[in-house]
């Protein structure tokens, strides 16, 4: 005959198979949600891309101006701001320096003809965003007479995350901007 504390092992072995299972699908889940929190974090992260659509220089008054037709690609989750500015790398007497000039809108209000789009002094892009607009920019004269190796339009996030695009010539246009 059998008896009833026969069956003890039996519902104890049963009891820790059910506890063993469900300890797995937490793990599993717990696991699926830390995968989720991660993938959530990286897409949060600061993450952009710029890409040269297009650059001139304009004489206007004797003074040169180089523009910049650029796309910002935000492909973060967030909005990100950001502080661009122009680095110019140039050579004068074989020595190679390098000078920066910040981005500022209002240059733009000095052309004759501006029909074209800027960006503001500061950039905003919204998450999952992108933005085509031109960039203009003061070229110092002391830099008439330079050979200018390079132009980098740099954009710099508030974590100080940058990119860059660069040019080593300017196509020359007609002030009709």
């Amino acid at each position: 005959m059998i008896e009833y504390k026969d069956f003890f092992p039996f519902i104890a072995i049963l009891l820790s198979l059910i506890s063993l299972l469900i300890s797995f699908l937490n793990y599993s889940n717990s696991k699926k949600s830390r995968n989720i929190a991660e993938k959530q974090f990286e897409n949060r992260q600061s993450n952009f891309s710029l890409y040269l659509n297009d650059n001139y220089y304009i004489l206007d008054k004797n003074i040169k101006y180089a523009i910049f037709n650029i796309t910002i690609m935000n492909k973060s989750e967030v909005k990100n701001s950001f502080i661009p500015n122009l680095e110019i790398t140039y050579s004068i007497n074989e020595n190679l320096s390098k000078i920066k000039i910040i981005y500022n809108q209002e240059i733009a209000k000095k052309l004759e003809n501006n029909n074209y789009t800027f960006f503001e002094n500061n950039i905003i892009i919204n998450e999952k965003e992108t933005t085509t607009k031109w960039m203009i920019f003061e070229i110092p004269q002391k830099l008439e007479k330079c050979i200018i190796d390079k132009y980098s339009v740099v954009f710099k996030d508030p974590l100080n995350n940058s990119e860059n695009i660069s040019s080593i010539i300017l196509k020359k246009i007609v002030n009709d901007i």
